[in-house]
């Protein structure tokens, strides 16, 4: 009865251990395979999450809004502009010093009286609001191309082949300088826009042709500055860098400018009384 106890009982165990070695490595199986499948889907859902993150961001609204464009503002502000021209329509002073250094006698009127040296490789004229190289009237440049090189005078014209600007909207409208502020309450009356034929005629006789239709702005008694139709608001000519008249008053007010001065200019017929 033993001897046959014991191979029973063996056998039996043998059973035993197989089933429960088939049941592990079975669950193990379906563990695996279902944490696989979990890792596979979260995978593909980061990773949608990812593609999709970019289509979801808002576009860039600079590239079709702009947002303070230079190039659309100028040409907004100045219809017909930029424009071709010959070197011999415009400010003589600006063409003498253009002379030679532009192709073919031509060059691009970007704004009122502000100009490019005109090269045969670049045709698209826009391209010329880009380059660093500006010709033209100093309170043109100094407004709406300041970090540009180049040569400025005052009073600088546009040319006969430009477009007609619209005074009205050419101005901008900016705060009262201290120094405009100090001027005019010492000379009550100025700034004042003047004809040309009633001030000194030194004074006069050095802006003729200078200065927009024949008038000029008195900043003080004796101090002039060139008129620009662009720029209505006359406060602006108190921070313009070029002033005419006499040389004390300009050394004593606006010690930092540019222009001419003679000594004993007085105050013209259409100033206001001091």
């Amino acid at each position: 009865m033993k001897a046959r106890t014991l191979p029973l009982l063996s056998l039996s165990a043998l059973l035993l251990t197989g089933c429960g070695t088939a049941s592990d490595a079975d669950i193990g199986a379906s563990q695996a395979s279902s944490s696989s499948a979990t890792t596979q889907a979260a995978s593909a859902e980061s990773a949608n999450q990812g593609e999709s993150a970019p289509d979801t961001t808002n576009a860039p609204e600079d590239s079709a809004t702009g947002g303070g464009d230079p190039v659309s503002e100028l040409k907004e502000q100045f219809p017909g502009y930029p424009v071709l021209v010959d070197l011999a329509s415009i400010d003589t002073r600006v063409a003498s010093s253009l002379e030679g250094n532009t192709y073919n006698g031509k060059v691009v009127a970007l704004a009122p009286g502000l100009y490019a040296p005109y090269n045969a490789n670049f045709t698209d004229l826009d391209k010329y609001y880009d380059t660093g190289i500006i010709y033209g009237d100093s309170m043109m440049r100094d407004e709406y191309l300041p970090d540009t090189g180049g040569s400025t005078w005052g009073g600088v014209q546009p040319g006969a082949q430009e477009p007609e600007s619209n005074p009205a909207v050419a101005s901008s409208a900016t705060g009262e300088s201290e120094l405009a502020t100090q001027l005019k309450e010492e000379f009550p009356g100025y700034p004042v826009l003047v004809d040309l034929a009633s001030i000194d005629t030194r004074v006069a006789s050095s802006l003729e042709g200078n200065t927009y239709n024949g008038k000029v702005v008195a900043l003080a008694p004796g101090l002039y500055a060139p008129y620009n139709a662009n720029f209505t608001d006359l406060d602006k000519y108190y921070d313009t860098g070029i002033i005419y008249g006499d040389s004390m008053m300009r050394d004593e007010y606006l010690p930092d400018t540019g222009g001419s001065t003679w000594g004993g200019v007085q105050p013209g017929a259409q100033e206001p009384p001091q």
